[in-house]
């Protein structure tokens, strides 16, 4: 599973990829919380709000994501964050 962000003008959306490569059963303990690290609030809010806040960032910003300590440190975050907030619990049982 894989993130890619979206466009510049928002006019592609930001997508979860979830290649199957044929799988037909998948294990759920591990994948809901890829799929959060991945989704929302994961990589889809940090690359989506840098997206959005473009104009205010400095180029300097913007390119210290594409280090691969802070990608997966705020993705994290923000899973365990809304984990916190008991939005996980919530949207589990949705």
């Amino acid at each position: 599973m894989y993130y890619t962000g979206p466009s510049g003008d928002f006019s592609r959306p930001g997508r979860t990829w979830y290649p199957t490569a044929g799988k037909t059963i998948f294990p759920l303990w591990g994948e809901v919380s890829i799929a959060y690290h991945e989704g929302v609030p994961g990589h889809h809010f940090q690359i989506g709000t840098s997206v959005f806040l473009e104009n205010r960032l400095s180029r300097y910003q913007r390119q210290l994501g594409g280090t691969s300590g802070y990608i997966e440190g705020w993705a994290l975050m923000q899973r365990d964050l809304w984990e916190n907030l008991d939005f996980w619990i919530t949207l589990i049982t949705i």
